[in-house]
């Protein structure tokens, strides 16, 4: 993801969505300069177990999780 922002030139990223089967993990795990530029992520995690660590992962840039729908959790900074 950090690639696809620095490439393009994107400065600003209102709500990046995720519904990715399983790679969110790997995505998000392997980011760090994109979110920056991120405002809200909404996503769909596929790894119960995993989903702490996930949340964890996310509040460490500054994201909140806002709410969360089955597999469905919503952050905003």
């Amino acid at each position: 993801m950090d690639d696809i922002i620095q490439s393009n030139q994107i400065e600003k990223v209102d709500l990046l969505k995720m519904d990715c089967e399983g790679s969110e993990y790997d995505i998000l795990y392997n980011t760090t300069s994109a979110f920056d530029t991120i405002a809200n992520i909404r996503l769909e995690h596929h790894r119960s177990s995993e989903r702490d660590n996930l949340i964890e992962h996310l509040m460490g840039f500054g994201f909140q999780k806002e709410h969360e729908q089955n597999k469905i959790m919503w952050f905003t900074k």
